[in-house]
């Protein structure tokens, strides 16, 4: 039995301008996606890596694309707004990377004993040593489960059960 595309995702495909044909997991859904602007809005400003979101691609395209969560527009951390009045996309090309603000983000938000904020900093630095693109792509690969092709959940790094339907 296959995966059913759900009216959100295909609403999705069609705002992407593309057809969802075929589209049966993260892997799939992330072909939807040219690897230009789209793929880099998934570098979120703060560091996160926004295609491990439960909220995505159905609900959030990233932090940085046109279609963003509300919990994220809002933006409780005030990244987004911080962002914008130092003139910055990410808060690495600030010159106050890293600070207070960021560093007091990293223990907020605890899921099955996994602090989702636990490496931004580090990942901040890397975006820019191997450039956006670079950094999403090895996120990719790094969340991506090998077997089913779909996106594990930040929260479910530990606990992922693969859904391939036999």
């Amino acid at each position: 039995m296959g995966f059913r595309v759900s009216k959100a995702h295909k609403r999705f495909h069609s705002e992407m301008g593309k057809n969802y044909g075929n589209c049966r997991n993260f892997q799939d859904v992330w072909g939807c996606f040219p690897m230009n602007k789209y793929a880099t809005d998934l570098a979120g400003i703060c560091g996160l890596f926004c295609g491990t979101c439960p909220s995505f691609p159905e609900e959030c395209g990233g932090c940085l694309s046109n279609r963003v969560a509300a919990k994220c527009v809002e933006c409780r951390h005030g990244f987004r707004s911080c962002a914008k009045e130092k003139g910055a996309t990410r808060c690495y090309e600030c010159s106050d990377f890293p600070c207070k603000r960021l560093e007091d983000f990293i223990p907020v938000h605890v899921v099955n004993d996994i602090v989702h904020h636990e490496n931004v900093i580090k990942d901040l630095l890397l975006m820019k040593e191997i450039g956006v693109q670079n950094w999403v792509d090895k996120q990719v690969e790094t969340h991506m489960c090998a077997a089913c092709g779909e996106m594990i959940y930040w929260h479910e790094t530990r606990t992922h059960t693969c859904r391939i339907r036999k």
